[in-house]
């Protein structure tokens, strides 16, 4: 058998890794679960990739955890909040919410837009992540983030395994949570980030 010369052989190992499809720009997420951090008086919303359970938690306050678990558990509001009138100013000016994406994230801030199909153009705009997130439950639009934002912000299924042991207050206002019917969302680590003024212990990310 003819063997292959040594450049020849590194000459193709190139070409296969060149011909191999590079990773999609953007991961797709899913909304798991909404979860209250009593001791950060803040609820984290479970994001998690379709590709390999890594999640992507984004701290939010009250208000928009609410929302959010509500649209979460396919439930109205008692009343109607922001989030509602958002939607119908979409619609009755003639759009139609197609995607939302959070697609940066700098200073421990993300940011994050929102796509508006309308007749035959896009609209891009940008929003809070918690209000896109809402947003999305509302429009069942899909929800992703990119792989930067991944790799800075998210916590491997690792991370929380190691992380799973320790005591903590049982999750779930909505979702997957103690208040649906699902066993509940792993629990994970808040992100080892500061808030700006630096608190006196890790704070997490603020929307």
């Amino acid at each position: 058998m003819r063997s292959v010369p040594p450049v020849h052989a590194s000459l193709l190992a190139l070409l296969l890794l060149s011909a191999a499809p590079a990773p999609a720009p953007l991961i797709r997420l899913e909304v798991k679960d909404v979860i209250p951090l009593k001791e950060l008086k803040q609820h984290a919303v479970v994001l998690v990739s379709r590709e390999d359970g890594t999640v992507l938690p984004l701290f939010v306050d009250e208000t928009a955890a609410v929302a959010i678990a509500f649209r979460l558990m396919g439930r109205p509001a008692p009343h109607p909040l922001a989030h509602d009138l958002l939607d119908r100013l979409v619609t009755t000016l003639g759009g139609k919410l197609t995607e939302v994406r959070i697609d940066e994230i700098k200073d421990h801030v993300y940011s994050s837009h929102v796509f508006i199909q309308q007749a035959n153009r896009v609209l891009v705009v940008e929003a809070r992540p918690s209000d896109a997130v809402a947003m999305a439950l509302g429009a069942k639009a899909p929800l992703f983030t990119t792989r930067q934002v991944m790799a800075e912000g998210g916590i491997t299924r690792a991370e929380i395994d190691a992380y799973a042991s320790e005591p903590k207050d049982p999750p779930g206002v909505g979702g997957s949570g103690a208040a649906g019917t699902s066993p509940a969302a792993p629990p994970f680590p808040p992100p080892p980030v500061q808030d700006s003024p630096a608190p006196a212990k890790k704070a997490p990310v603020q929307l």
